[in-house]
């Protein structure tokens, strides 16, 4: 049963690691974007 919760456990934490690391790239990206937008203009 220990096992189980374990791994139950790393799965959440990567998921989570997974959620931070969308909320970077989305910020990266919208970033690029802006900067791209103002060279253009």
């Amino acid at each position: 049963m220990l096992e189980v919760n374990r791994s139950l456990y790393m799965h959440e934490d990567k998921v989570q690691k997974n959620k931070d690391f969308d909320k970077i790239k989305n910020v990266v990206f919208g970033f690029l974007d802006l900067m791209k937008e103002e060279v253009e203009n």
